[in-house]
């Protein structure tokens, strides 16, 4: 596809493709594999050598085939969230988040929490999240991504930049944090991650992280082959007036169904309806294919211009000494996250502005301010405000990061459980096995116990 071509068809939620081959780095830039340009985003490489991460570097060099069946199911999204990531000047290594959370897959479900973010359904009601009958924002990419991205920048906020902090407190809820921070300077002071008595899951979590982002940074050093994935938009966004089926959206675009399934996982039971949000993920070079077939029946497609990224933004006014007020009054159906969003601010630069918090509500025609001088205070919320504003962040399933196993003639369970080291009962329990009957051929994920 040519690159106006490209240009007239993708979404302003790809707002860095609105740019495309304006100049020669950006060329050689977009040539290039996207894991190199995730890679380069990376701001936490320092803790490679330590013991935690190289356990979980070694987990997955025994676990290879199953890192790389995610980083190929990652694909899809990998640049717009990248895209997302880079723009609200996050650190890399949250690209890669999604890997332990869900395994890269919009349909992950863990104990109440969702999407390839996995959040519970009271976080993302509190960052705008639509959730009904008819849609789960939770499961749509740009919804989840958007409201993900806002709520660690929040944490990070909250935690004062250290980032092990903030990807802790996503993983187990900032109050649980907030209180082995506490004990701990109470105790001898030392408030780093590593000290701090927090759950066996979360402590494992956050360098199973730095471990994967080690790993990506150099494949060849860990003996791991990533698939190629190019650096440039996979999918853009179309607006759509009527209901439909995804199955006929994957014939109208000439789609696997799967691909769009997988696109728009948000949709329940697997179609736009009458009271769910009208928008579709197509990938790129389908989009023209879709609309056109669109138009022939007669049914109106909007396929959005990118939107232009903002040269600054509002919460870098004071570091530049423009202390001018900017305001914005709140409309019907506004929330924090979308006033955020809307206006190229961090959630949790809004909240601090406004001496707000994730559970706060805001009204129609409230003015609140986009930007702060020097002297705004910056006081971050106490830990019960925390702990009132969100809900405990989900345990991190054991098979978010699973190997697979192919059944054999002559296989069983135990068999099985031995060869891979793991308890029979951990097996039966991972594959939701009421007994212990096996088909040759039959596939079983194996839980990670590392």
């Amino acid at each position: 596809m040519s690159t106006l071509g490209l240009l007239a068809l993708i979404s302003p939620l790809q707002t860095q493709a609105s740019i495309l081959f304006k100049s020669s780095k950006e060329k050689n830039e977009r040539s290039q594999d996207i894991w190199k340009q995730i890679a380069k985003d990376f701001t936490l490489s320092e803790y490679e050598d330590t013991p935690e991460v190289q356990k979980q570097i070694r987990w997955y060099q025994n676990h290879s085939k199953s890192l790389t069946q995610i980083a190929e199911r990652a694909a899809p999204y990998l640049y717009y969230i990248h895209q997302q990531v880079r723009e609200k000047g996050l650190p890399g290594e949250l690209v890669l988040l999604p890997i332990i959370e869900s395994a890269y897959n919009p349909f992950a479900y863990s104990q109440g929490a969702s999407g390839l973010w996995q959040l519970m359904p009271q976080t993302g009601s509190r960052l705008g999240i639509k959730q009904s009958a008819a849609f789960d924002g939770r499961r749509d990419v740009v919804s989840s991504t958007q409201a993900a991205l806002s709520y660690l920048g929040y944490l990070d906020n909250i935690f004062d930049d250290n980032w092990l902090l903030a990807i802790a407190a996503y993983n187990s809820g900032p109050g649980t944090v907030l209180n082995a921070d506490k004990a701990n300077k109470g105790a001898h002071g030392d408030t780093e991650f590593w000290s701090l008595r927090l759950p066996a899951t979360t402590k494992q979590y956050v360098p199973r992280l730095l471990a994967i982002a080690a790993i990506i940074s150099n494949p060849e050093k860990y003996g791991i082959q990533l698939p190629n994935v190019p650096n440039e938009p996979y999918f853009a966004k179309v607006d759509i007036t009527d209901p439909i089926a995804l199955s006929k959206v994957a014939k109208l675009s000439e789609v696997p169904a799967n691909d769009i399934y997988n696109l728009n996982a948000g949709y329940n039971q697997k179609q736009v309806a009458t009271n769910s949000p009208k928008h579709l993920l197509i990938p790129v070079e389908k989009v023209q294919t879709f609309k056109q077939n669109m138009d022939a029946q007669g049914k109106t497609v909007a396929v959005q211009m990118p939107a232009p990224v903002a040269a600054t933004k509002a919460d870098t006014s004071s570091k530049s000494g423009h202390n001018t007020t900017v305001s914005y009054k709140v409309e019907d159906g506004d929330t924090l996250s979308k006033i955020a969003t809307h206006n190229h601010v961090k959630l949790n630069d809004l909240l601090r502005w406004n001496h707000l918090n994730l559970n706060s509500v805001v009204h129609k025609g409230q003015l609140l301010q986009l930007n702060a001088s020097e002297s705004s205070d910056t006081k971050t919320p106490t830990i019960e405000a925390v702990q009132a504003a969100t809900d405990k962040a989900p345990t991190v399933a054991e098979n978010n990061v699973s190997d697979t196993y192919h059944v054999k003639a002559g296989d069983t369970l135990s068999s099985i459980a031995k060869k891979e080291g793991i308890a029979v009962s951990a097996l039966r329990k991972e594959n939701h096995l009421k007994n212990d009957h096996l088909k040759i051929g039959q596939v079983l994920t194996i839980p990670n116990v590392g």
